[in-house]
């Protein structure tokens, strides 16, 4: 076992080095917010529980270094908060031929449902006037058409590398590679560990979308139910229909989760993760609560 593992790990070591080799030029370039002073960040994603968790803390939080993600941009919360990062990795605008690769995996109709959010995110980055720096994958920088002077731009690596621990390390710690692609929390929590954050909070992870998984039994196709955001409208249909399958989507929710467990794992001694969630399936990290995390201020 310890022989297939090293093997393992010693071919995506060389797949690893051989990707950069011929990517140079994108190289990440959020490490140059590295900074050993900074400490503690709330990550703000967009679980159903932010609602609730959040109602009453808002001015504290909007105190602190926050970071916000994907559609965020389009809801109160983000001119209440004001963050200072924002993070996307729904590359749907930034390259056609991702475009088309994404387009495969949803039907029609699931498919132009979801490119509309996201054009108007676009739309709103170019027209907002609070200042912030934006997160985006480093391969798909040219075809980021944001013209906004009060928005910087700062870069990680989309590449997924499971291998050898200590170059884990390192290749996370420099945002050169992420344990998993499949959740913008994950990219988040990895940016913020690039830029030398001692303290990491998480709010609005619940990520429990699999709780609404099934298999239509006439048609046979996968599809998701129950699919909500915070800042969704109840009123807004729930289901979202897939063009693979209910294994492929548990594939992808287990290298999810790892990913969360080998971050704890790698970087509990640099820095402290704490899921502040009030409902969530991430068991990786530690909880806290956000009154005992502000001192009690808020509610």
């Amino acid at each position: 076992m310890q022989i297939k593992k090293f093997l393992h790990d010693s071919i995506e070591t060389l797949a690893f080095a051989k990707y950069w080799l011929l990517h140079l030029y994108a190289i990440p370039t959020i490490t140059k917010l590295y900074d050993k002073d900074n400490d503690e960040i709330f990550v703000v994603v967009n679980g159903p529980s932010l609602q609730g968790d959040i109602a009453g803390y808002e001015s504290l939080i909007a105190q602190k270094d926050v970071l916000m993600v994907n559609q965020a941009i389009q809801t109160p919360l983000f001119e209440i908060l004001k963050p200072k990062y924002y993070a996307i990795v729904d590359t749907i605008f930034l390259s056609e031929s991702y475009r088309k690769a994404v387009k495969t995996h949803f039907d029609e109709e699931s498919f132009d449902r979801v490119c509309v959010p996201f054009q108007k995110t676009f739309e709103l980055f170019n027209a907002t006037e609070h200042n912030f720096t934006l997160f985006v994958p480093s391969t798909f920088m040219e075809g980021l058409k944001i013209t906004n002077p009060r928005i910087s731009t700062y870069t990680f690596s989309l590449y997924d590398f499971r291998g050898f621990e200590w170059l884990e390390k390192i290749a996370y710690k420099k945002a050169l590679a992420m344990p998993s692609s499949d959740n913008i929390l994950i990219f988040a929590i990895v940016s913020a560990i690039a830029m030398g954050y001692k303290r990491i909070y998480l709010l609005g992870c619940d990520q429990n979308a699999f709780l609404g998984y099934y298999v239509d039994n006439k048609t046979n196709k996968f599809s998701m139910r129950n699919y909500k955001h915070f800042y969704t409208n109840n009123n807004e249909s729930d289901q979202v229909s897939y063009a693979f399958s209910l294994g492929e989507m548990l594939y992808h929710d287990s290298l999810m989760f790892r990913a969360y467990s080998q971050l704890q794992k790698l970087f509990a001694s640099e820095c402290a993760i704490f899921n502040c969630s009030s409902n969530s399936m991430i068991d990786a990290f530690p909880r806290a609560s956000l009154d005992s995390v502000l001192g009690g201020g808020g509610k």
